[in-house]
């Protein structure tokens, strides 16, 4: 399918009150030989140049084990409130990411893919969610990061 083939829709909008939260999640369950994880020191890097709010871990255990931050936990619907509330989101490509987008989180995300993919998965992300930058080492990003916050 070519992305001229696909039709856009517009999301709801969801109205609740934002806390002074980045949420971030940097574990991804797909890594292979296309993808590769971030370093503690790249997580790091990330969270202290894009997040603009109090740093909070999300989701996945994978992410608490690396970086020493206050974690939210729990089930999808714990998730899906917690991102809603949320101002930010920084990440990696992965599920979490791709929640974040359809609810409309502004986010910066930095694609560890191989530089066969991350083009493709760029074009993906910007084609579905106008509120999310991507970061990859193979470019600048397409999108100002003004634009979104």
């Amino acid at each position: 399918i070519s992305e001229f083939e696909l039709k856009s829709i517009e999301l709801p909008k969801f109205d609740c009150l934002k806390k002074d939260l980045t949420l971030f999640q940097f574990d991804s369950r797909s890594t292979g030989e296309f993808k590769k994880n971030l370093s503690r020191l790249e997580c790091n890097y990330m969270i202290k140049k894009y997040a603009r709010h109090k740093p909070v871990g999300i989701g996945g255990e994978d992410t608490r084990k690396k970086l020493p931050y206050e974690y939210k936990l729990g089930n999808l619907q714990l998730i899906i409130k917690e991102l809603m509330s949320a101002k930010q989101f920084v990440g990696i490509d992965s599920g979490m990411s791709h929640l974040a987008g359809v609810l409309g989180v502004p986010s910066v995300l930095r694609l560890i893919h191989t530089s066969r993919d991350v083009m493709t998965v760029e074009k993906f992300y910007n084609f579905f969610y106008n509120n999310v930058v991507c970061l990859h080492d193979f470019g600048i990003p397409r999108k100002p990061l003004l634009k979104i916050f």
